[in-house]
């Protein structure tokens, strides 16, 4: 024991806290709060004690250390693809919010937040070696992202009137819902986003033609070559 706990056990105080949060009740040594902290910290010594114990089962069983299993199959030696799924994304938020402090403690001082070995001057974010290096690899990944996503939605091909030009085609929202769509993802963002969400349903390949035809009040979501299609013929102009 040490001299201050003997100079409070001499005093009758409290043992935990010298009497800081209350005094302890006739025939005890602590207080109720010390006495309620050093049972909580009991119960948790039991809980971390127990799943110890429930870990060590499973990694026996050849469960995964995780979730016992009930996620699936191991595919590494210790854990099941959700789980280390989860872990991965988990470290990449970590890595990608340590990088992004990083950079802002970089523009703070004044230095390039790209390499932070220069200044950039002239109230500009990055030096001219690594802006160079920007504008040549962010257009070629900007290409290649587009590239994923229109082929994941079958390819450079409008489904409407069948144009093949890249640059005439755009991802158009088949449910006619790109109003409210837009109003929580930027439109220069929306590859990202499909890449992200894993290509979700709910997206199809059109000619700008198409997109912005189907997308007049009057013609309510329907293509004029498909609405010229359905009417009668003696009714085409």
């Amino acid at each position: 024991m040490s001299r201050t706990r003997a100079r409070w056990r001499e005093a009758k105080a409290c043992l935990g806290c010298g009497n800081k949060y209350g005094e302890p009740e006739e025939g005890k040594h602590y207080c109720t709060r010390c006495r309620l902290k050093m049972n909580e910290n009991a119960r948790s010594s039991v809980s971390r004690a127990r799943k110890d114990a429930l870990v060590k089962g499973w990694i026996t069983a050849g469960l995964c250390c995780d979730c016992g299993g009930k996620h699936g199959p191991l595919v590494t030696e210790r854990r099941c693809d959700h789980c280390r799924q989860r872990d991965l994304r988990r470290d990449k938020a970590k890595a990608c919010e340590a990088q992004k402090r990083l950079r802002e403690r970089r523009f703070t001082v004044g230095l390039c937040k790209d390499c932070g070995k220069v200044a950039p001057g002239n109230g500009l974010k990055t030096c001219r070696t690594c802006a160079d290096r920007r504008n040549v690899f962010q257009p070629a990944m900007r290409i290649r992202r587009r590239d994923e996503v229109f082929a994941a939605y079958g390819g450079y091909k409008c489904i409407c009137c069948g144009e093949e030009e890249r640059d005439f085609l755009t991802i158009d929202h088949a449910n006619g819902d790109g109003w409210e769509h837009r109003k929580t993802v930027k439109a220069t963002n929306l590859y990202h986003w499909l890449k992200q969400n894993k290509f979700p349903p709910g997206f199809q390949v059109l000619c700008y033609n198409c997109n912005c035809g189907s997308g007049k009040a009057n013609m309510k979501g329907i293509c004029p070559h498909k609405r010229r299609e359905a009417m009668a013929p003696e009714y085409i102009i």
